[in-house]
């Protein structure tokens, strides 16, 4: 009998490794040709918020796809990452642009128990999240939990100055984030579960949104806004209400001066 290939087995094993991102960049560019138009889409989306020498905040930075897109478009990073498999990998970029602090993100300093997904990029320190991402059948599971220092983007602003950008990607940590920030930033992004919508109306409630602000939507990964002008609040949760329960995707924040 001819054994089959189990792609999700194998990549769950390497993920972590020294071998995984190569090799997960020879299959992309192998099997998946497509993934290199929308890292070009993705790249001139975030291009409108960033210019040369601009500093970006990229918390929850995973293995650094966006961090090393940000770096691309010229700008220096900040890359905030909890896990330390990640972290390690993303250390590996010898950028002088490039600081990596393997710490998450919050509304206090100390440590954090950091819940370790099979998949990288569920990895979460929000159980509640956790229990609502289950609900829509998404592919989630936790391999183990961690203990983590945690950090907030007050202390990081104070050590590296205020940033241009900030792009926020925590799976349902995202108002314990924005507790801990009392500066104003030039535009941020952040992600939403529509799983999750009451932690989507914490975060658009907080101090942070009470500046004057403008917002824009977009969707799993499409590179480009559900509007050709930019909203508010109110316009923002009236959208997302009406997605189903496993939509994904971004909301953008461009701040009056």
């Amino acid at each position: 009998m001819r054994p089959t290939l189990n792609l999700k087995s194998i990549s769950e094993r390497l993920e972590g490794t020294r071998a995984f991102v190569p090799l997960r960049t020879m299959y992309h560019n192998l099997f998946r040709p497509g993934l290199a138009k929308q890292r070009l889409a993705r790249s001139t989306f975030y291009g409108q918020f960033l210019r040369p020498g601009d500093l970006v905040f990229d918390v929850g930075a995973n293995y650094g796809e966006y961090s090393h897109m940000f770096l691309r478009l010229g700008a220096r990073v900040i890359a905030m990452e909890p896990n330390p498999s990640c972290a390690r990998i993303l250390a590996r970029c010898r950028s002088k642009d490039l600081t990596v602090r393997c710490q998450a993100v919050g509304d206090r300093e100390g440590e954090i128990a950091l819940f370790v997904g099979a998949r990288s990029g569920h990895s979460t320190v929000s159980s509640e999240w956790m229990e609502k991402a289950i609900t829509t059948g998404a592919d989630c599971s936790w391999k183990n939990t961690i203990n983590v220092p945690i950090t907030t983007l007050d202390r990081l602003q104070r050590e590296y100055g205020t940033p241009d950008f900030i792009k926020i990607d925590v799976e349902g940590y995202e108002a314990s984030v924005f507790r801990g920030m009392s500066f104003r930033t030039r535009a941020l992004g952040f992600e939403f579960h529509a799983c999750a919508l009451d932690q989507l109306g914490e975060c658009l409630n907080l101090p942070v949104f009470e500046r004057a602000c403008s917002l824009n939507v977009a969707l799993e990964d499409s590179w480009q806004f559900v509007w050709p002008e930019w909203r508010d609040k109110k316009a923002v949760l009236n959208f997302t209400a009406k997605l189903p329960a496993d939509a994904f995707g971004d909301i953008y924040a461009i701040f009056e001066k």
